[in-house]
């Protein structure tokens, strides 16, 4: 196989072939699996199964969302949108959780009924939840979501913002967020606290290699 793959005919004729797959992907999903995004998405899928929570870090543009985006069609056969929480001061935790929403009937008479979003809609569907831009997370807010950092499919959710509201965590929840690092290169960026340290493993992303990006 070696040399076969040796000679330049056929050399030319799998790279011709490599590319057209590349195409078809990027046409279809706007992402394609190139050998260093099958590694990370490999590493990102090993750490779930490990029951880990997974943080890509890098430059702005390196397509940190989108291999969740990719992970999440490609073995949650979803679309990474109710579970995907973008990053701001602004963050509330109606947006991580829910919220009551309106009035239903029930035998009782009318109650209100409680509208799941983020976390509680991964934890009761089984998906992942990604915390897309983590560090521009309010540092107060990033706290609170320690205490659930220890959930395992399986156990029970009770909602804060309604008590009533509990949930049984599916098989298939996981965590994950990007963030750009404080780092030699990026000493602008923040650093996570010490507690949230212990919490996450991080990988790097960086810009295409070369032959990739060709």
């Amino acid at each position: 196989l070696k040399d076969l793959k040796r000679d330049p005919e056929v050399e030319s004729a799998l790279r011709m072939h490599e590319i057209l797959d590349y195409k078809s992907q990027l046409e279809k999903n706007h992402f394609a699996e190139t050998p260093s995004r099958k590694r990370i998405m490999e590493k990102v899928m090993d750490r779930w199964l490990q029951n880990k929570h997974m943080m890509l870090t890098g430059p702005t543009g390196t397509g940190k969302t989108e291999i969740f985006r990719e992970l999440m069609r490609k073995f949650w056969q979803e679309e990474l949108s109710e579970t995907l929480i973008s990053g701001s001061q602004t963050i509330t935790d109606y947006t991580l959780f829910g919220k009551p929403g309106g009035m239903k009937k029930t035998e009782g008479g009318m109650d209100v009924y409680f509208t799941p979003s983020g976390f509680t809609v991964g934890m009761g569907k089984g998906l992942p939840v990604i915390l897309d831009e983590f560090d521009l997370i309010d540092t107060n807010t990033r706290l609170r979501l320690k205490a659930l950092y220890n959930f395992r499919p399986g156990d029970e959710y009770t909602v804060q913002e309604d008590t009533s509201y509990k949930i049984k965590i599916k098989g298939g929840f996981c965590i994950g967020a990007t963030a750009n690092l404080k780092s030699e290169k990026h000493k602008e960026r923040f650093n996570l606290d010490p507690a949230e340290n212990r919490v996450w493993e991080e990988e790097r992303i960086d810009y295409l290699p070369e032959e990739e990006l060709f």
